[in-house]
């Protein structure tokens, strides 16, 4: 039935959620643990270019969303720059990890899904 379908919409989309919050965090651990190398890099360098870029795009979508993921955007945007950040989100398919961008880029589940 159709209410059946959304709700099974709705489960995988909270699914898609969960799993780019975890990947979130993921990519906000490698920056906590490579600091050094974004506080002293006027450009990111290429082990921290994904986790960066990630967390641009994702604060960007999200960060009405997510407070949290609001700072680190404007933190992050404020370090690299509106250029960096413009090129990012245009062309997110060359710099953003493709989970994410895939999960966030999610409408209505193909019919297999459901």
């Amino acid at each position: 039935s159709e209410s059946a379908r959304i709700q099974v919409e709705h489960i995988i989309r909270e699914d898609f959620t969960i799993e780019v919050y975890e990947i979130l965090r993921q990519h906000v651990d490698l920056l906590l643990a490579r600091f050094a190398v974004v506080q002293n890099e006027a450009e990111p360098r290429k082990e921290v270019q994904e986790s960066v870029c990630t967390i641009i795009y994702a604060g960007w979508l999200l960060g009405g969303e997510i407070a949290e993921l609001k700072v680190l955007y404007e933190q992050l945007a404020t370090k690299y720059g509106k250029p960096f950040v413009d090129e990012v989100t245009k062309n997110s398919g060359l710099y953003i990890n493709p989970r994410v961008l895939r999960k966030l880029q999610y409408d209505i589940p193909e019919p297999a899904l459901v």
